[in-house]
């Protein structure tokens, strides 16, 4: 019985399309036939001696391609015109809901396609309220995605498990539930469950989406704004209808998985990419530093050994400071390394005190060669009485290289950067800024910034930014960047303190930051 009646269903369906696709080729053709009697009144007053102008083959394809081009304008004023004039109002919301799966067979969309289908069902039906309630997959529930006449701080909360009575009901029921009928054809206590459920959606009548023998969602219509029950004609209805906007749901639902499996694989090969990129940049800079630090240390052995027999070789004043400067660059050199081993650390996920002043000094002597030879001044304001926040020392001490080499190549020569670090009471977090006085960024590219591999820079990978922001979300902080061109950039940076891993504080905030520093 079933079998036969899904052909019959079938056999309907292909009915109606061939009759809308004949109703399709009349209007067109007699718009075709509208067109060229036109062309032809005007071709014989205005262009009596161009005869090519007049040739029926030039006057058939110019029709033809206006009434192509014109030809969806004209079905809507078709459409209109005979719903007004012809249909009761009643009934006129059949025509216009026929239209929709038309209208919906192109759209892939899963927001247009939701707002579609409930707005259509909001203003030609003429129910109060009307929703979509979809599966999703990562979640494992029933939720609603769009709806007319219900805000979506209410409806956007709304979500039922697979176990929900009105999921279970929909799914073997297969039918449109209607809210007054629900007592004649289930047992009370069941009866009741689906009432409240009713309730939550704000519905009258419930019609499920399914799609090979799958409840995909539902289509829930709220009371008529007229408070008159649904005919029985329009439950059926809506439930062929329902069978062809189910397939064209699926899809946009697929296509929006298809997206966010996209999206997780893109953050999966970043991630990959920054991982293996890091890595390399950590074993390349301890090999480097090992490799150089050696041999600065016997060449400061050397120096000092020889400063120490002056006495006995009697050098001069010349050799004397020559010696003292090799041990001071040497030493010098060799510090240089020491921190340059400190950045290379693998990052465990142990949190401690931050010492910020003693990061961000660290940071700054990494480049400053480079600034010295650039001419970059760099300014540094560190509130000396900032609370104890506790996180990974590397981690921070790469948010800080990161701004400082973005600030350092968008400066270029001449100019200032400035690094502040200060505690904001009344929003309970540590502000961090890092201000220079370069180029500054383009209002087109702002947006883009935080995207991974997006620079400006022919040289640059474009990840430093992005890994700044994900260091900083995971705690829970926020990072944002102002900037106008020709005047230079803001980086700014905020940490909340509460939530951060904090322990009880040894002494007052201000002992303690110094005691980091010392160590």
């Amino acid at each position: 019985m079933g079998r036969q009646q899904d052909r019959i269903t079938s056999h309907l369906r292909k009915r109606k399309q061939i009759l809308k696709r004949f109703l399709d080729a009349v209007v067109l053709f007699i718009l075709t036939y509208f067109i060229y009697a036109v062309f032809q009144l005007v071709a014989g007053f205005f262009f009596a001696e161009s005869p090519w102008l007049r040739a029926p083959v030039v006057l058939l394809g110019f029709s033809v391609v206006i009434a192509v081009l014109f030809y969806k304008r004209v079905d809507y004023f078709i459409f209109f015109a005979f719903k007004r004039l012809f249909l009761k109002r009643s009934d006129q919301y059949f025509f216009a809901l026929t239209k929709l799966t038309r209208d919906l067979v192109n759209i892939l969309d899963l927001p247009e396609v939701s707002n579609l289908i409930v707005n259509t069902f909001g203003e030609t039906v003429g129910v109060k309220t009307a929703s979509l309630m979809v599966f999703d997959q990562n979640e494992g529930v029933y939720q609603v995605i769009s709806a007319f006449g219900i805000s979506p701080s209410h409806y956007l909360k709304i979500r039922f498990a697979v176990d929900r009575p009105i999921v279970d009901t929909l799914r073997s029921y297969a039918k449109p539930l209607v809210r007054e009928k629900i007592r004649k054809l289930f047992p009370w206590q069941e009866a009741n469950q689906l009432v409240t459920e009713f309730e939550i959606l704000e519905a009258s009548c419930i019609i499920p989406l399914i799609c090979n023998d799958q409840l995909i969602g539902s289509l829930n219509l709220g009371v008529q704004e007229a408070s008159k029950p649904f005919r029985d004609a329009d439950i059926r209805f809506f439930h062929e209808l329902a069978k062809e906007i189910a397939p064209v749901v699926r899809n946009a639902i697929m296509v929006e998985e298809l997206k966010r499996a996209n999206q997780d694989l893109t953050q999966v090969q970043t991630e990959l990419i920054q991982s293996t990129r890091l890595s390399a940049i950590e074993q390349l800079a301890t090999g480097l530093a090992h490799e150089i630090h050696n041999p600065l240390t016997i060449i400061s052995g050397k120096a000092q050994v020889l400063l120490l027999k002056k006495d006995k070789k009697g050098y001069d004043e010349k050799v004397e400071e020559v010696l003292k400067t090799i041990v001071k660059q040497t030493k010098r050199a060799a510090d240089i390394t020491r921190k340059l081993l400190m950045f290379s650390q693998g990052k465990g996920s142990t949190r401690e005190a931050i010492a910020f002043e003693t990061i961000v000094n660290d940071t700054v002597a990494l480049v400053s060669y480079q600034m010295a030879l650039d001419g970059i001044r760099v300014v540094k304001q560190i509130d000396h009485h900032l609370p104890v926040f506790y996180g990974n020392p590397t981690a921070f001490r790469e948010i800080f290289l990161n701004l400082l080499l973005n600030a350092v190549q968008a400066v270029g020569k001449s100019g200032t950067i400035q690094i502040s670090v200060r505690y904001k009471t009344l929003d309970r977090a540590i502000e961090i800024r890092v201000a220079d006085t370069g180029i500054g960024i383009q209002a087109e590219h702002l947006n883009q910034l935080f995207n991974p591999f997006f620079t400006t820079r022919k040289d640059a990978t474009g990840l430093g930014l992005f890994v700044t922001q994900q260091i900083i979300h995971q705690y829970s902080g926020s990072i944002r960047v102002e900037s106008k061109v020709g005047e230079g950039t803001i980086v700014i940076i905020q940490l909340p303190v509460d939530g951060n891993g904090e322990q009880e504080n040894e002494g007052p905030a201000e002992y303690t930051q110094q005691k980091i520093a010392a160590h």
